[in-house]
């Protein structure tokens, strides 16, 4: 499972942004009104909360707590993995 978490981060981090408010996140991305048809996956750091979002797909979704670590987001229909969050200490 490291090896797993390793291997995700290293593939997000390099992508992920960083944003000091949800104000200053709309201003540079603004919400489309053709979101679902332009949406991309992506990635997103949050410094207050030491951890890195990602997301592999628009559909809905509930979260499963994996540990203290790792939330997993799984689609509702299926149960696939299309995102979660994982805690990224500062120390790292």
């Amino acid at each position: 499972m490291i090896n797993f978490i390793k291997r995700l981060l290293h593939r997000l981090l390099p992508k992920t942004q960083t944003y000091g408010s949800l104000e200053e996140y709309l201003i540079h991305n603004p919400i489309d009104p053709d979101w679902e048809k332009n949406w991309k996956p992506g990635s997103y750091y949050s410094p207050d909360g030491e951890c890195v979002f990602f997301y592999l797909e628009p559909v809905e979704y509930y979260g499963k707590w994996i540990n203290h670590d790792i939330t997993l987001y799984l689609a509702q229909d299926d149960d696939r993995i299309i995102g979660g969050v994982i805690r990224v200490p500062k120390e790292l």
